[in-house]
């Protein structure tokens, strides 16, 4: 329903921002204290430059829901959504141009490194990646099967994708090759983050960490 909550106080309050879509909305990025993107459902992108305080609708030029959005710095992003779509960005969001996943399949998560080199997931194990800006997007081979529903990398080189049953899959070189890891669990997950190539958290179903 276009909710969008704010706190400025480690989250001890949250209040809520008026979003001006009705939309549902499912994935926000900032960049720094004042400049973020959510998008949503209907390819649904907002726009915000003041911390939150107002939000501005930005053209996507697609109707497919979006699942995820990913800014390196101020102008560089993406974002990924249904029947393999992606949008790219180099003017923060001012524009947003569609570019050629080379899959079909649903995205869900997407992390970039720098200006030109980003990954997507999603369903049945896809992922693909871009080392230039996203001009071309290419197919990794993931190993697993299950759906894929978000992605984090540590640094340009180490990352880790999650999802359905308890999937991780993990690289050490830019998704050249990915690993699968064992979760201990077979709940889906649904968000990964990591702070350095050694530490990270996987979130799920049940409120499992």
């Amino acid at each position: 329903g276009g909710t969008i909550l704010t706190s400025v106080n480690w989250g001890t309050v949250w209040l809520p921002e008026t979003s001006g879509t009705m939309q549902d909305l499912r994935a926000i990025a900032f960049t720094d204290g004042s400049h973020g993107w959510a998008v949503g459902d209907g390819g649904t992108i907002l726009c915000t430059v003041d911390g939150g305080a107002s939000w501005t609708v930005q053209t996507s030029n697609v109707t497919q829901d979006l699942h995820a959005v990913g800014f390196t710095d101020g102008t560089d992003g993406w974002a990924v959504g249904d029947g393999g779509t992606i949008l790219g960005t180099v003017d923060d969001g001012a524009s947003w141009t569609a570019q050629t996943s080379n899959v079909t399949q649903d995205l869900y998560g997407v992390a970039c490194s720098g200006t030109s080199t980003a990954w997507a997931v999603g369903a049945s194990g896809t992922i693909v990646a871009t080392s230039d800006g996203g001009t071309t997007w290419t197919p990794q081979t993931s190993n697993a099967s299950q759906d894929l529903h978000a992605v984090a990398f540590a640094d340009g080189t180490h990352g880790w994708a999650v999802g359905a049953g308890g999937a991780i899959e993990a690289t050490r070189d830019a998704g050249a090759t990915w690993t699968t890891q064992a979760s201990g669990s077979t709940r889906n997950l649904a968000g990964v983050d990591f702070f350095d190539p050694l530490h990270g958290w996987a979130v799920g179903t049940g409120g499992l960490v």
